[in-house]
């Protein structure tokens, strides 16, 4: 790729106005109609998909990914933009995607071990499915890993993402997304702070109305097992701090990470903050009029699964304390972690639960707030 500004048209097109103006990226790639695979490579790019089922990868750098605005230079009178929802579902990934077509039982995937960009991300149209860093999708198995760190220099991106749903019933993860059809979907993440940097800390808005968020990580799986991780860990800085947000509809969020399907599943949290400038896992969770469901950490929904949650603090730290917002409605509301059993809500899946504090750390200290409505809250 080669450095390319913008003209006039192309940014009015891609509707970022003089947002755009002379910065280092490398590439520029548009889509058109129909279902496009684009690619950023490395660099800072700036992706558009078009209309269509379209894939995004940003590779690494600080890019920029737009899953569906006009065609670049404007349309044609006959030009059909889609219905919307499944015909404009995209793949969006920030650095990583790897995706299997069909219907045989293949293996993808989808790794970032450091080096993150922190990306932009506009998933526009349709039921798209959204990574910050890494995103996995096949018929068989789908394993996303991601891992940020602020060894090298706090100033360097860490996986620090910007992203919108907009319309249609998205899908999103900060860092890790991975869902199989059949078979396997493993997420895990792990955020470590130690040298005073921000790490994996995610702005993620749906602005649909069926949305699910995850701060860190989502695996969902149709079939047999499901696995998640998410591990934020700091010394000094911030680890996985995340702004979530719900608009009005049926949300589910979850500061940390989302389980949903399979059988004999499990899913691990740790929050972990150890110095007076540890952040861990302290996340804000909000969403408007609707029945929504959001917990500080863990949201499950899955059969025969078992879920630990730990937040530590010491020395002044503070760790997984939550603000939780909902709005008017019929919400569930937790600060810790939620397990589902449809149309129920139970907790019946949690193995273990704990909030442990040390030497001035705070850990587990939430704040949950609802509008009007008939609402189940747990501390």
């Amino acid at each position: 790729g080669g450095t390319q500004d913008l003209t006039d048209q192309q940014k009015a097109a891609a509707g970022v106005g003089s947002a755009f103006d002379a910065q280092d990226h490398n590439d520029f790639l548009s889509g058109d109609a129909g279902a496009d695979a684009l690619f950023g490579g490395s660099g800072g790019d700036y992706l558009i998909g078009g209309a269509g089922q379209d894939s995004l990868d940003g590779g690494t750098g600080n890019d920029r990914l737009f899953g569906y605005v006009a065609p670049i230079g404007g349309v044609d009178d006959d030009f059909d933009p889609g219905i919307g929802r499944s015909t404009e579902a995209d793949l969006i990934a920030g650095d990583t995607l790897g995706r299997f077509e069909g219907d045989s039982p293949g293996i993808v995937t989808a790794g970032q071990l450091g080096g993150a960009g922190d990306d932009t991300i506009d998933g526009g149209l349709g039921d798209d499915l959204i990574a910050g860093e890494a995103l996995a999708s096949a018929f068989g198995a789908a394993t996303a890993a991601v891992a940020n760190s602020d060894d090298e220099d706090p100033e360097v991106p860490t996986g620090n993402d910007l992203a919108d749903g907009f319309d249609g019933f998205d899908s999103m993860a900060g860092e890790a997304l991975a869902v199989a059809d059949f078979g396997f979907a493993s997420a895990s993440v792990e955020n470590t702070a130690d040298y005073g940097g921000a790490v994996g800390n995610d702005t993620l808005r749906g602005l649909g109305a069926r949305d699910v968020i995850a701060g860190e990580g989502l695996a969902q799986n149709a079939g047999e097992t499901t696995l998640l991780t998410v591990r934020n860990l700091a010394s000094a800085g911030e680890a996985g701090n995340d702004s979530l947000e719900g608009n009005s509809g049926y949300n589910r969020i979850a500061g940390e990470g989302i389980l949903l399907g399979g059988r004999g599943s499990q899913a691990e949290i740790e929050n972990l903050a150890e110095g007076s400038t540890a952040s861990a896992g302290n996340d804000t969770l909000s969403a408007t009029e609707g029945n929504d469901t959001m917990a500080g950490e863990l949201y499950s929904d899955a059969s025969g699964s078992g879920e630990a949650v730990r937040n530590q603090a010491e020395n002044g730290g503070t760790a997984g304390s939550d603000l939780v917002l909902g709005g008017d409605g019929n919400n569930k509301l937790s600060g810790d972690f939620l397990t589902m059993d449809e149309p129920r809500f139970s907790g019946t899946g949690l193995t273990q639960s704990t909030s442990n504090r040390g030497d001035g750390g705070t850990a587990g200290d939430d704040t949950i707030t609802s509008g009007s409505g008939r609402d189940v809250i747990a501390g």
